[in-house]
This record gives structure tokens, C-alpha cells and sequence, in this order.
């Protein structure tokens, strides 16, 4: 019997389907729903190399990037949130920064 069921939030149209079948899994066995999110601040935050004079520019690139990474996980987990609660499927959030990977181990 599955009694937690993991679903990473990334993406929206992979997230939307992942969370639809997580619904339907937990359902089945009773199972929670525990919807991860991951922000890889290294990644996120890299603009390449910048040249003399191109601090500014890079600074808001990197504002720019991370706001809307904040912007998409924000609406996977409304997505998640809200399927979980249509469906009553006991469900919980958990937010992770640092590299995927090594966040899951």
C-alpha cells in the first residue's frame, strides 16, 4: 500500500499531469500528496561572463530570472493545491533550494 506519494513541481503542463495522476494514485490507496519544489539558485543566478561596465546589466538579468522562477513555482503549486483540494486529497508543500539531486537524497 502507497501511503506517500512525491510529485515534483517544474514545469506547468508537466506538473498539471504528474499532480492529475498523483490525484488519482492517492485516491486509489489513501494515500498524501506532498508536492516538491526545487530552486537551483546557482543556476538560476549564472548569467555567463560579464564584461567591464555590464554589472548593472547582469544584476537586473539575474532579478529578471529568478522572479520568474519564483512566478512559475508559485503557480505549479496553485495548480497542485488546488487539484489536491477539488479532489480531498490530503496534500502538502515542500519547498527546497540547492541542486535537485542532492536535495532529494
Amino acid at each position: 500500500m502507497i501511503k506517500t506519494i512525491l510529485i515534483g513541481l517544474g514545469d506547468r503542463e508537466f506538473s498539471h499531469t504528474a499532480t492529475r495522476y498523483g490525484v488519482a494514485l492517492a485516491k486509489q490507496h489513501g494515500a498524501i500528496l506532498t508536492g516538491v519544489t526545487f530552486l537551483d539558485l546557482s543556476r538560476v543566478l549564472y548569467v555567463g561572463p560579464v564584461p567591464i561596465g555590464g554589472g548593472e546589466s547582469a544584476k537586473e538579468l539575474r532579478e529578471h530570472r529568478l522572479k520568474l522562477c519564483q512566478e512559475h513555482i508559485e503557480e505549479a503549486i496553485v495548480d497542485f493545491e488546488t487539484q489536491c483540494l477539488a479532489a480531498d486529497v490530503p496534500h502538502e508543500v515542500v519547498r527546497t533550494k540547492g541542486e535537485p539531486l542532492e536535495s532529494m537524497i
